[in-house]
């Protein structure tokens, strides 16, 4: 997107929602010119004090302005970039004289202004309005601008070729003895299996879920480069029916691989994508709660908030926390399935007995072992021997899951949840939202790992209406 055409520089003009998307885009744009709309500057002043992850990205492209303005001059005349372009904050449109005479009077329009009156001054270069606005677009191309979507921080083409963490491996009627072999000695060597997976992909990534299959048996494997004293091998993982034990437990072969990694020590980031009911909250919740004491102290769930009608949580009455109650719904109706009887005890081996009328969890809200809260609560934290669940990360933005990813602190895991088919933020796209961000670049990780729930468990008509509707 950024390289030149015909040799020639491009003058990109930026739309609002770019640099909310991706405050970094003046570096990605490298040597060519960047025009920065004095409106979108005013709308960042506006939204700059929200304590969420638009005031984030809002500060960081301030802060990023500030240092080149204090480093290399003027705004106006043009201030030489890190990558060799030159950088402008523009207030000199032509007003409205350059657009047809029936389009509104609105800033969106001025930023179509902006960009009439760098074709004048730059007539033989292209002169591009980069926005993920669909109307600002049609708008644009309307009026004589090229226009572009801001595709850099896109980490794959398209939603499909998102990395799903799982390869089916047909066997050979020679590897038939492999199924038996895996069963026998829990592992084999991956070698082996090699030749199969060759022109699919390059080779087996860290944690990938692997299905052995010879006609109608199959065994559940997972790739690790390292296995106690084992190098490069496919470990056999159980099927639902081989798991054994009371409360939550995995229904099919997807949640199995989900159940493996959220209690594998040796992973210590888990990204779980798929649609609604399909198990994500309630096999992390479950999981996460049956390792407090050992060795998490307490497991801490937090998403994303979609305010609504702008009504916003600092509108909301109460203290923090009764200001979150509302987003927490889902929460709450997975902890009444994983303590239907309200036997706290039976899930977690250290609660108080007066656990509260509405349920065992009250208990480890009550002691901290169980807390909830806005992802906007992290910053500036480093957390240690905790459980972390961050849900609806596909409304988080890629600066956004840094910012959590980089709280981890010893013994701590991270588990991010969501469905990049489901986006609220109008800013962001399935592919370029911070879930796909931390699936498709942490896959070669070997402490990290991924896995697409597809099936959906929660009850057939949901699963009806979640496929048909």
């Amino acid at each position: 997107m950024s390289k030149r055409r015909d040799g020639k520089t491009k003058v990109y003009i930026l739309d609002s929602n770019v640099l909310l998307r991706d405050p970094h885009v003046i570096d990605a744009l490298q040597d060519n010119f960047i025009v920065i709309p004095i409106w979108a500057i005013e709308e960042f002043d506006k939204i700059k004090t929200k304590n969420d992850q638009v005031g984030l990205a809002a500060r960081e492209i301030s802060r990023i302005i500030k240092r080149y303005r204090r480093k290399n001059g003027s705004l106006l005349n043009g201030i030489r970039t890190d990558n060799g372009g030159m950088l402008f904050v523009d207030c000199d449109g032509a007003g409205f004289n350059d657009l047809p005479q029936w389009l509104e009077r609105t800033r969106d329009n001025l930023i179509i202004s902006i960009a009439k009156n760098w074709q004048k001054r730059k007539p033989n270069w292209p002169v591009i309005l980069l926005t993920n606005d669909t109307n600002m677009e049609i708008k644009a191309s309307a009026c004589g601008i090229e226009v572009e979507d801001y595709e850099h921080d896109r980490v794959v083409s398209s939603i499909d070729e998102l990395y799903t963490g799982t390869i089916n491996i047909e066997l050979a009627a020679a590897q038939a003895g492999l199924i038996n072999d895996i069963y026998r000695a829990g592992f084999i060597d991956a070698s082996l299996l090699r030749p199969n997976i060759a022109g699919r992909q390059p080779d087996f990534f860290p944690n990938q879920c692997c299905w052995l299959t010879l006609g109608d048996k199959y065994a559940l494997a997972i790739y690790k480069k390292r296995y106690n004293s084992h190098r490069d091998v496919l470990v056999k993982i159980k099927k639902a029916r081989e798991i054994e034990g009371k409360g939550i437990l995995p229904r099919n072969d997807e949640q199995c691989f989900a159940y493996h990694f959220l209690n594998d020590p040796t992973i210590r980031l888990v990204t779980i994508t798929g649609e609604a009911g399909t198990g994500k909250t309630l096999l992390a919740l479950d999981a996460g709660i049956r390792q407090l004491g050992n060795p998490f102290s307490q497991v801490m769930v937090f998403r994303s908030i979609i305010e609504v009608e702008n009504k916003t949580m600092g509108f909301l009455p109460g203290d923090v926390g009764e200001k979150f109650e509302p987003y927490i719904g889902p929460v709450l109706d997975c902890l009444e399935l994983i303590f239907p009887s309200g036997d706290h005890d039976e899930i977690v081996g250290h609660g108080k007995k007066d656990i509260g009328p509405n349920g065992a969890y009250e208990g480890l809200f009550a002691q901290k072992q169980l807390v909830t809260g806005p992802i906007n609560f992290l910053r500036g934290r480093t957390l240690h021997q905790r459980f972390v669940i961050t849900d609806e990360v596909q409304n988080i933005t890629q600066l956004g899951v840094k910012t959590i990813g980089t709280r981890t602190g010893k013994q701590t895991k991270m588990v991010f949840l969501g469905d990049p088919t489901q986006i609220d933020v109008p800013f962001l796209s399935s592919v370029s939202c911070g879930l796909s961000h931390v699936v498709e670049n942490l896959k070669e990780e070997e402490t990290a790992a991924n896995i697409r729930l597809i099936k959906n468990e929660r009850d057939e008509v949901a699963a009806i209406c979640a496929r048909r509707l």
